[in-house]
């Protein structure tokens, strides 16, 4: 069977809780965990199989004229993501608000108690024109500056400098990014 693309209706969002625009599609099959807690601007697109969670105390918050492709997955319940205007995710990208360390014989996993683990949480900022290659992971208190960029299958745990190019594992500086078409 051939499966049409859905996206929520807008009193399906509004009846959970979120504060959107105009121009929002989100597929049907996205799970938002605390929906109450996300907060949408205008011309917002939400590809399928994403997977966005905010906290009871944080938000995810996406300004205007976004893209999160397929099976991108916010974990948001440990700091806020905000993705401000003109940015936009590629598909499988994962961006997590908190962080286990076990290197020092610490344990690690949500069934823990707390006082054995070494968890490091954070805010994600990607600010305006930021992109991020497919299957990249950004780390907890990560900030993408204006109209940086980030390569496929790359692991972000530094923030970067305006205009840059980074990729690799762990991210490094590649080249500038050229000014053409940002003044949006």
């Amino acid at each position: 069977m051939i499966r049409s693309f859905e996206i929520y209706t807008k009193k399906e969002l509004a009846e959970v809780g979120v504060i959107f625009g105009e121009g929002v599609n989100i597929s049907k099959d996205v799970i938002l965990h605390n929906p109450q807690n996300l907060i949408i601007g205008n011309n917002v697109r939400i590809d399928s199989q994403c997977i966005l969670i905010c906290g009871t105390a944080h938000c995810i918050r996406l300004g205007s004229n976004i893209h999160i492709a397929a099976g991108c997955y916010y974990y948001g319940n440990s700091g806020n993501i905000i993705l401000e205007d003109y940015t936009c995710t590629s598909a499988r990208c994962l961006l997590y608000t908190a962080n286990d360390d076990y290197t020092e014989g610490y344990a690690t996993n949500s069934s823990v108690d707390v006082k054995y683990k070494k968890v490091t949480t954070g805010d994600i900022i990607l600010k305006r024109h930021v992109l991020v290659g497919c299957q990249s992971i950004i780390l907890p208190g990560v900030i993408l500056e204006y109209a940086s960029s980030v390569g496929a299958n790359s692991f972000v745990n530094k923030s970067t400098e305006p205009f840059s190019v980074n990729a690799g594992t762990p991210a490094k500086f590649i080249k500038r990014r050229k000014n053409i078409y940002l003044n949006l």
